[in-house]
């Protein structure tokens, strides 16, 4: 359970970017779902490459399936190729090949949304986009800020892109993600999914309203913004901040904050009184463990 800004809610954690022997993965769609059901992960999301799969031929076990796929369309400006993933997407999804098609990226995600599908941008440090890429497109759901794939070739988080968005107003929120194609990239990176209800219904309305959080091992027990006061709860961490606009910005707990070689300390919760942060500002907060893992809260905009 979660407090999540004055609701008592289910956390569910769930990898929503997962690849099996239907396109470029290692496993078989049923060893997916056991690794992930033992792994004790509550939701998990098939979205190969291109292609749909009918959800309702495995047993999920103790986890809640998402239909989904992933598709590459062009980018009009360069020779980049743009990776989508469609959550909730119909087994008679019509278009799997936009970039066969000529549909650039907006066109997709529109075309997933009419779908009634949720799109989200996939690794796009990875991809090669920027920040002034994503800042015209509309209809998505948020973008991936940790993919666990792309630690591959050194490119897994996408932090500056995000904040490069939310400098220019853009509150897109981020989920960290596994994008597991072989034993290399399982349980590094999961999204934990805010939710009234262990249904599809309740998880896809979550997902729909930002009402989640990414991580990698850090958990957020709870997360208040009342009165112009931040308040938030985690497991121990060895660094806490609240990152800002430009330069502005909190801090919870630092490694040597006292100095070099001072002793190590953790924190489990932090308070901030924001009331003289600017209309049009936001904050939002990421916490690091003893392991160097990260977790962030998707970000607040003052009113």
């Amino acid at each position: 359970m979660i407090s999540f800004y004055g609701k008592e809610l289910l956390s569910l954690k769930a990898n929503l970017h997962t690849h099996t022997t239907c396109s470029d993965g290692k496993f078989s769609p049923e060893e997916v779902i056991r690794l992930y059901s033992d792994a004790g992960y509550d939701v998990l999301s098939l979205t190969d490459h291109r292609t749909t799969q009918d959800i309702s031929r495995y047993n999920p076990e103790n986890l809640l399936l998402i239909p989904g796929i992933e598709i590459h369309p062009h980018d009009e400006h360069s020779t980049h190729h743009w990776h989508l993933v469609g959550l909730n997407v119909p087994l008679d999804f019509r278009h799997p090949t936009p970039e066969k098609e000529g549909l650039n990226v907006q066109q997709s995600i529109d075309l997933l949304r009419e779908a009634g599908a949720l799109p989200f941008i996939a690794h796009p440090y990875w991809c090669g986009f920027t920040s002034a890429d994503l800042r015209p497109l509309t209809g998505y759901y948020g973008m991936e800020v940790y993919n666990t794939e792309c630690r591959n070739i050194g490119r897994a988080y996408s932090i500056q892109t995000w904040d490069e968005l939310l400098e220019a107003g853009r509150d897109i929120p981020v989920t960290a993600v596994d994008d597991m194609h072989s034993a290399a990239s399982l349980f590094q990176g999961w999204t934990v999914i805010c939710a009234e209800k262990r249904t599809l219904e309740s998880v896809l309305d979550a997902l729909r309203n930002g009402n989640f959080y990414a991580s990698q091992g850090p958990e957020f027990r709870k997360l208040s913004f009342e009165n112009g006061v931040f308040s938030a709860e985690f497991s121990p961490v060895v660094s806490a901040h609240l990152v800002m606009q430009a330069s502005r910005g909190r801090i919870g707990l630092q490694p040597n904050q006292d100095g070099p070689g001072t002793p190590f300390r953790e924190i489990e919760r932090m308070e901030f009184d924001l009331n003289d942060l600017p209309p049009g500002s936001y904050f939002r907060c990421q916490i690091i463990d003893r392991n160097g893992r990260f977790a962030w809260s998707n970000s607040i905009r003052i009113q």
